[in-house]
C-alpha cells in the first residue's frame, strides 16, 4: 500500500462516524436539485396552462429549504471532520519535530509551507472522495431522468463522450494511467514532504487525540520523581559532526562548552536534548538509560535556551509563560537579570513585543528567553550564548543570579563565563580536546589556549533580535 493511501485511510478511520455522516449528508445534497428540476417542470407546464401551481412552489421551496438544511449540518460536520485531520497530521509533525528525532527545515518559511499547504492539499485529497460520490449519484440520475424523457436524444449525447473516451483510450493507454496518477500526485508530494520532518519510523497519521473543544485539558507538567543527580553521556556520535563525545553533569554544577565555530558545540548540547538525532552514544539520568531523549528532556526536568531568541507577536506575559502557571514568573524574571528593564518597560509583562508593538534588543530578548527557561524551575537549563549581546554589567549580575539556583550546562566562549564555570568542555573539530577547571585547560590544553589568547568569539545568529 503506498504512503499517500495508508494515510487517506487512516485520516477516514481516525473518525469515521463524521466522515460518514457528512457524506452521507453530502450526497444527497448533490441529488436534490434533482428533485427542484423535476418540481420545476411541472410547474412551467402548470404555467403552460394558465393554472397557478401553489403546491408545486411551496414543494420546490421544501426541496431547497432541505437542501440548505442539509448542506449546513453536512458542511458542520466535514469542517470539524477537516479541522480534526488537519490537526492530526500537524501535531504528528510538531511532536516529531520537537520531542521525537523528527527536523525542520532551516527555513522556518519552507517550514510554515509544508504544515499549512502540504497539510492542506492531503486532507483535500481525502475529503474529495465525498463530493465525487454525490456527483457519481446525481450522473446516473440524471441520465435515468433523461433516458426516461428522450432516450434517443439520451443516447445522441452520451455516446459521442463514450466514443472519444473508449478512441483515447485505445490510441494511448498511458493517457489512463497520466489520470490516475494525477488524482493522486498533488497528495503524494504532501506526504513525502511531511514524512521527511519525521523522525524515522513514525507514522504520519497516528491518532494521538484531537481536541477541538473550547475548554482544553490542563497542560500537566512532566513527573518529576526522579530529581537529577547526575546525567551522564557516552559516545556521542552525530551526522553533523561530533564524534564520540562523553559529557558528565553533576546537579548543581556549571559545566561549560566552548570551542571554535563550528566545533560542534551547539550540535552536542541538541543531541543531548533529543533535537539532533543521534548515530551513537548514550544518555543516562541518575544511571537509568534515556531511551528517547527528545520526550524526556522536556520543560519541567530541562529547559533551553538556544543561540537566536524567539518570540512571538504577543503580550511578554504570553511569551514567558507558553501556557503555564505564573507562579514563578516573578523569581524568574529576576533571576534572568530582567526585571529592571521591565520595571522601565509601558506596560510591563503586558507590553505587547514584536512588529505590533514593543522592540526588544538583542540583549533584553535574551535575558527574555532566559526568564522564559527558568520559570518552570528546571532541574538543568542548557543555554546557548545567552550573554553574547549583553554589556559586561548586565552579563555579571545575570551570571551572578543565575549561578547556583539550578544546574547549568553553557555554550560560550566570554571570559565571565569560563572564569566562573566548575567544568570547561573544549570542543574541537567534534571531538574533545580538553575537559576539566580553566586555570588547568589553560596549562594542558593547547586548544584552549589558543581560544583564551583569541578572545570571545561570536557564533553566527548569536545576536539575533526578535
Amino acid at each position: 500500500m503506498s504512503p499517500v493511501t495508508a494515510t487517506a485511510l487512516a485520516l477516514i478511520r481516525f473518525d469515521l462516524r463524521r466522515y460518514l455522516v457528512g457524506g452521507l449528508l453530502w450526497m444527497p445534497a448533490g441529488v436534490l436539485p434533482l428533485g427542484g428540476g423535476l418540481v420545476l417542470q411541472q410547474v412551467f407546464d402548470h404555467l403552460a396552462a394558465d393554472r397557478v401551481p401553489l403546491l408545486l412552489c411551496a414543494a420546490f421551496a421544501g426541496i431547497e429549504l432541505v437542501r440548505g438544511l442539509t448542506i449546513v449540518v453536512a458542511w458542520t460536520y466535514g469542517d470539524y471532520w477537516w479541522s480534526a485531520a488537519a490537526a492530526l497530521l500537524r501535531g504528528n509533525v510538531l511532536r516529531s519535530v520537537l520531542i521525537g528525532g523528527g527536523r525542520a527545515p532551516r527555513s522556518s518559511g519552507e517550514a510554515l509551507a509544508r504544515l499549512r499547504d502540504d497539510v492542506s492539499t492531503v486532507v483535500e485529497f481525502v475529503d474529495e472522495s465525498v463530493p465525487l460520490a454525490g456527483a457519481a449519484l446525481f450522473g446516473v440520475a440524471a441520465l435515468a431522468i433523461m433516458s426516461s424523457v428522450d432516450p434517443v436524444v439520451t443516447l445522441v449525447l452520451v455516446l459521442p463522450t463514450v466514443a472519444v473516451g473508449l478512441i483515447g483510450r485505445l490510441m494511448n493507454r498511458r493517457i489512463g494511467r497520466l489520470h490516475r496518477r494525477a488524482a493522486v500526485l498533488g497528495a503524494a508530494v504532501s506526504v513525502r514532504r511531511l514524512t521527511e520532518l519525521m523522525g524515522p519510523g513514525e507514522d504520519l497519521s497516528r491518532d494521538g487525540g484531537v481536541r477541538l473543544d473550547r475548554d482544553h485539558p490542563a497542560v500537566l507538567p512532566p513527573a518529576r520523581h526522579d530529581p537529577l543527580r547526575v546525567l551522564r553521556a557516552r559516545g556521542l556520535t552525530t551526522a553533523r559532526g561530533l564524534h564520540g563525545v562523553d559529557l558528565e553533569i553533576e546537579r548543581g554544577s556549571f559545566t561549560v562548552v566552548t570551542g571554535a565555530v563550528g566545533a560542534g558545540k551547539t550540535t552536542l548540547v541538541r543531541a543531548l536534548l533529543g533535537l539532533e538525532p543521534l548515530t551513537a552514544g548514550t544518555i543516562r539520568w541518575n544511571g537509568a538509560p534515556v531511551a528517547d531523549p527528545g520526550a524526556f528532556m522536556v520543560p519541567g526536568r530541562v529547559a533551553y535556551a538556544g543561540q537566536a531568541p524567539r518570540l512571538f507577536s504577543a503580550s511578554l506575559r504570553e511569551n514567558l509563560l507558553l501556557g503555564g502557571s505564573a507562579e514563578g514568573l516573578e523569581r524568574a524574571v529576576r533571576l534572568a537579570a530582567f526585571d529592571l528593564d521591565l520595571a522601565r518597560m509601558p506596560g510591563g509583562l503586558d507590553a505587547v513585543v514584536g512588529s505590533r508593538g514593543v522592540r526588544l534588543s538583542g540583549g533584553q530578548a535574551q535575558r527574555a528567553t532566559a526568564a522564559r527557561a527558568l520559570v518552570r524551575s528546571p532541574d538543568l537549563l542548557v543555554v546557548d550564548g545567552l550573554s553574547s549581546a549583553l554589556d559586561v554589567e548586565t552579563e555579571r549580575l545575570l551570571w551572578e543570579r543565575i549561578s547556583g539556583v539550578t544546574t547549568l550546562l553553557v555554550v560560550s566562549h566570554r571570559p565571565a563565563v569560563l572564569e566562573r564555570a566548575d567544568r570547561v568542555v573544549v570542543l574541537d573539530r567534534g571531538r574533545v580536546a580538553g575537559r576539566g577547571p580553566l586555570a588547568e585547560l589553560l596549562e594542558t590544553c593547547p586548544e584552549m589556549r589558543r581560544l583564551w589568547s583569541l578572545g570571545p568569539l561570536d557564533e553566527p545568529g548569536s545576536s539575533a533580535v526578535p
